[in-house]
């Protein structure tokens, strides 16, 4: 659960001000988390391989997309500036909705693969491993 507390440090103070611009970016961001949500949600389903009562943690599976994603959010924090002292409505509308996407895919991400931990663990305590 430590996943959406990173998000929101990371992304948060920029998010933060693209969402006190006006109404409209705002939205924005709340669709933004929309997309996300979904998007988290199957995430899960393919990083998460199997739960581990013993030492009560999870074996997930890692992927390229996410370090695209991590490449893709420094070079928007990167050009923060620069959309601002050439922005138009349209980019800092997009730009609100791109920044919301991470904190809502990692939010659903994050609750789901606890979900799957707590019924893994209820289901199959050893999960096919001895103790």
């Amino acid at each position: 659960m430590l996943d959406p507390l990173l998000a929101i440090v990371v992304v948060g103070p920029v998010l933060a001000h693209e969402l006190n611009l006006n109404t409209w970016h705002v939205l924005a961001g709340l669709i933004g988390i929309s997309v996300g949500i979904p998007i988290g949600l199957l995430r899960s389903r393919v990083q998460f391989v199997r739960a581990i009562k013993s030492s009560q943690s999870v074996v997930l599976t890692r992927s390229r997309a996410e370090y695209a994603l991590v490449i893709l959010l420094v070079i928007l924090r990167s050009s923060e500036d620069s959309i601002r002292q050439n922005h138009t409505t349209s980019i800092t509308l997009l730009l609100a909705m791109l920044l919301a996407l991470p904190i809502g895919e990692s939010f659903a991400r994050s609750v789901s693969m606890v979900n799957k931990y707590h019924s893994s663990t209820v289901d199959s305590p050893s999960m096919g491993l001895s103790e």
